[in-house]
């Protein structure tokens, strides 16, 4: 109540969510890149926190993943990788990493 009844706050504030959804956006369109680049299977991404990756075994996968220092979370049909709290730098070679991990275990 306090932001929103003070225009400079409220100015504050707003500058500093934007400032995180663009880079939110630029770590998923780097990831998405990346994927699209190695062949990695995703599922569309148009916004949030996560990247879905379809796999058959998602708890080998994460568990082998580990061994790579990329650390995802292993769904029932999947796995969730955390756009929001990997650098844009790491979203755009993950995919590769991802895939090659998962290629192996086929």
């Amino acid at each position: 109540t306090n932001i929103a009844k003070e225009p400079a706050k409220k100015k504050a504030y707003e500058s500093e969510v934007n400032k995180y959804k663009i880079m939110l956006r630029r770590r998923a369109d780097a990831f998405v890149k990346g994927a699209k680049e190695c062949g990695l299977e995703i599922l569309p991404y148009r916004d949030g926190f996560f990247v879905s990756i379809p796999c058959g075994n998602a708890k080998k996968a994460s568990d082998e993943l580990i061994k790579e220092n990329i650390f995802v979370v292993a769904l029932k049909r999947g796995l969730r990788f955390a756009v929001c709290a990997v650098a844009e730098d790491k979203c755009r070679i993950a995919p590769a990493k991802i895939k090659e991990v998962l290629d192996r275990l086929k």
